[in-house]
């Protein structure tokens, strides 16, 4: 059984230089995404916009971990 009052460990990302360039890539790429939705003025419910932030998302997860506080708050 599991507590309802158990909470996962957050832990801290310590990044190497490479993790923060690919970081840096990952999210940039995220950013063209949002901003090719807003040029194409793409409505918030719309499908490409549900995978975009989808897709965000993952990218923090696989950015900092699945534990961490960026993911968690994001």
């Amino acid at each position: 059984m599991t507590n309802k009052n158990s909470h996962s460990v957050v832990e801290v990302k310590k990044f190497t230089l490479f993790e923060i360039d690919q970081g840096i890539a990952k999210l940039k790429r995220r950013i063209d995404e949002v901003q090719g939705l807003v040029t194409a003025n793409v409505p918030f419910g719309d499908a490409r916009a549900n995978t975009a932030r989808s897709n965000i998302r993952e990218s923090i997860r696989e950015i900092f971990g699945s534990n961490s506080p960026e993911f968690q708050d994001h």
